[in-house]
């Protein structure tokens, strides 16, 4: 027996086991997967609204031509999640559930329009997910044979802008292949005739993917140079400037991501609250990388306050050495979300440098038995074992997590680890 945990699935996958029972986008809580299912059959809207469901195309697509059926009126207190685990989520509010309680037990759900529709697929998961895989199969054919189509035509035009990035595109937007997507943006950019901001944009989505952060800052500026000057585009600047910022932000050109995430907030500012709270809380993380906590705790109070800003704002009370708020916040992190890893381990490291090396020990210890793939666990021990000298001890967990892969430069750089660097270890590993 096989069991899965999230993966391939529709639009944005399925759901973790966690995912599908606890979800604060959707306001899911744990407790809620007991209660019965109340739903027999699908469900379009209650009475009192009929008329404005009447000879819609979209109820008509979705619940077929006897949609009307399925007007009638609910309890108000009604919860559609009761008694479900989530599965996927579609975008634009809709969403697929599994019922796990009742006689719709067993069968898969779709909360549709914005969450105001429940519509039943008359299908066990199984089925479900078959479909899916049939329907992937026959679009990727149908892309694949796209693209022979356009190759073809490329022999007789081998320096087609156009015919280049359409295969770029379908490769990176519709197959999801950024290697594959990879030559045909490189040619179309040295051909150097391409005149969509649009076109532009994708690429520089494509080469941020790639990790080919200069190119990708190149494309998103052309991007901006060709767009119309016109009101309606601050949303699209925005994503442009907060691109170019994102670039800069992994070079490590923390100025120049500050300078751009600004002008992304510039353009929305009194249009998009949700959006700004985002690029706040990238400038933030740039104000860190600079080791300016202060600065990085002011963008952090106009973020949104979930796990991500809390455990920030405990590294930049720790770089303060206010060990109080520091271990606050890492708290917070952990009732939001208790299985995440990075704050307990960092409670451990801020334990060493408090002294306190037998509870970063134990918790260390804790760390690398829940997940021993984790090279800052073990990473974070050699620093405890560090910074108490006891050199023999750091030594294996400083192997293993250079072997999974942690940053040798950043080791460079670390007082944390001085007393490790004379050795003979340190100097193979680290300086050759």
């Amino acid at each position: 027996l096989e069991v899965g945990n999230g993966g391939s699935g529709p639009d944005y996958g399925l759901y973790s086991l966690k995912e599908a029972t606890v979800d604060s986008t959707w306001y899911i809580f744990a407790d809620q997967i007991h209660k019965p299912f109340f739903f027999q059959k699908s469900w379009l809207c209650n009475k009192e609204h009929e008329e404005m469901w009447l000879d819609n195309n979209w109820v008509i697509e979705w619940f077929g031509p006897n949609y009307t059926s399925y007007i009638y009126d609910i309890p108000e207190d009604i919860d559609f999640q009761d008694g479900c685990i989530i599965l996927c989520d579609h975008g634009c509010a809709t969403l697929s559930q599994l019922v796990i309680t009742g006689n719709q037990k067993g069968i898969v759900w779709d909360i549709t329009n914005s969450g105001s529709n429940m519509l039943s697929t008359n299908k066990n998961f199984l089925a479900w997910y078959e479909e899916w895989i049939d329907k992937e199969i026959k679009y990727t054919d149908e892309k694949l044979n796209e693209i022979k189509g356009l190759q073809n035509q490329l022999i007789l035009e081998p320096k087609s802008v156009k015919l280049h990035y359409e295969i770029g595109s379908i490769y990176y937007l519709s197959l999801g292949d950024i290697e594959k997507a990879d030559p045909f943006f490189n040619t179309v950019l040295e051909l150097k005739n391409l005149d969509s901001s649009y076109n532009y944009r994708t690429i520089a989505a494509q080469k941020y993917e790639k990790q080919d952060q200069q190119t990708s800052i190149y494309c998103a500026n052309k991007a901006l140079e060709l767009l119309e000057v016109n009101d309606g585009n601050y949303q699209y600047k925005s994503e442009l400037y907060q691109g170019i910022g994102q670039s800069y932000y992994l070079l490590k050109q923390f100025s120049a991501a500050i300078e751009y995430f600004q002008k992304a907030i510039n353009e929305i500012a009194d249009k998009n609250y949700e959006k700004c709270e985002e690029l706040h809380f990238w400038i933030a993380r740039a104000y860190f990388g600079m080791k300016q906590p202060n600065k990085t705790i002011e963008f952090l109070q106009k973020s949104s306050q979930d796990k991500w800003t809390y455990n920030l704002f405990s590294n930049a009370y720790a770089e303060l050495k206010d060990w109080d708020n520091c271990l606050k916040f890492y708290k917070k992190t952990i009732e939001i979300d208790p299985e995440w890893i990075v704050p307990k381990d960092n409670i451990g490291y801020y334990s060493s440098l408090m002294g306190d090396y037998d509870k970063a020990i134990k918790i260390h210890k804790e760390v690398i038995k829940e997940d021993p793939t984790y090279s800052w666990g073990y990473y974070n021990m050699a620093v405890a074992y560090a910074l108490q000298n006891k050199i023999e001890d750091a030594l294996p967990y400083f192997i293993k997590a250079i072997q999974l892969g942690y940053d040798k430069e950043d080791i460079k750089k670390d007082k944390d680890v001085e007393n490790l660097r004379n050795t003979e270890l340190y100097k193979q590993l680290i300086n050759h």
